[in-house]
């Protein structure tokens, strides 16, 4: 693991510990990872998986979603089999059902957009989010 990915994954875990509890601290201490845990990482010690399975069991998240393996939008099934997805990629719309069954129509550029999203590491992705966040507060969305 290089320096830089030690450091994208140091810095997924702060957000996604962030995300999950109000304490990165106490939640390093009462995980049972220490406190140091992050620090170390900056100093460039690569966690053990007995340190990471504590913290992901801690969270109540599975560890690819602490090391930021998860997709993005793995809660999403594409409604119809394969020749109704290529179908609807050639018309330009699909229509996505999440588990709270709501739809919504994807256009063949948003749908580019979610393929693209999907390949970006968790902090990348994180970025793009507040940027999306911004911009939607700006236009009044």
């Amino acid at each position: 693991m290089t320096r830089t990915e030690l450091q994208d994954l140091k810095f997924d875990m702060t957000n996604i510990i962030r995300d999950k509890s109000n304490d990165i601290h106490m939640t390093l201490i009462n995980s049972g990872v220490g406190e140091k845990f992050l620090n170390d990482m900056g100093k460039g010690k690569i966690p053990t998986i007995d340190k990471i399975i504590l913290l992901a069991d801690y969270l109540n998240i599975s560890i690819d979603e602490l090391i930021g393996r998860n997709k993005e939008i793995e809660n999403f099934n594409i409604s119809g089999d394969n020749n109704g997805v290529q179908k609807a990629e050639k018309n330009s719309n699909i229509t996505i059902n999440n588990k709270s069954k709501s739809t919504f129509e994807m256009d063949k550029t948003s749908m580019e957009l979610v393929k693209v999203f999907q390949k970006l590491n968790l902090s990348s992705k994180s970025k793009v989010m507040s940027l999306v966040a911004e911009l939607n507060d700006k236009e009044g969305a």
